[in-house]
């Protein structure tokens, strides 16, 4: 994923997100470099804010909390948040996922809330 430092009042988020090509690619020797690819297209959006950030996607280990939302398609593991539900009406979803949290509030977590 990839955002501009604008900020969306109603969601706290940036207003310009968008996916980047992710791939590896494996040298002769065995060496692995993960290679990203943002789409040019997207510096030019119109009302971009710099800096941007460019944020690879990691595989997640069974003990980490995560969320992931309709505009955020790749794991947020490295955040210091654990958002659920919408701020829209539904247009945007975020669903969390809490490391060891199990019963309700774990199905809570897991279940897409629209309110």
């Amino acid at each position: 994923m990839m955002w501009d430092s604008s900020v969306d009042p109603a969601s706290g988020e940036s207003r310009h997100l968008a996916p980047v090509e992710t791939s590896v690619e494996t040298a002769k020797n065995g060496a692995q470099t993960l290679v990203l690819r943002p789409d040019p297209e997207y510096f030019g959006t119109p009302g971009l804010t710099y800096p941007v950030t460019v944020d690879p996607t990691s595989p997640l280990a069974a003990s980490t909390d995560t969320w992931v939302a309709t505009h955020y398609p790749d794991s947020q593991s490295s955040s210091k948040e654990l958002k659920s539900g919408t701020y829209d009406g539904g247009t945007n979803d975020q669903q969390g996922q809490a490391r060891g949290v199990k019963g309700s509030l774990g199905q809570a977590l897991h279940a897409r809330q629209k309110t």
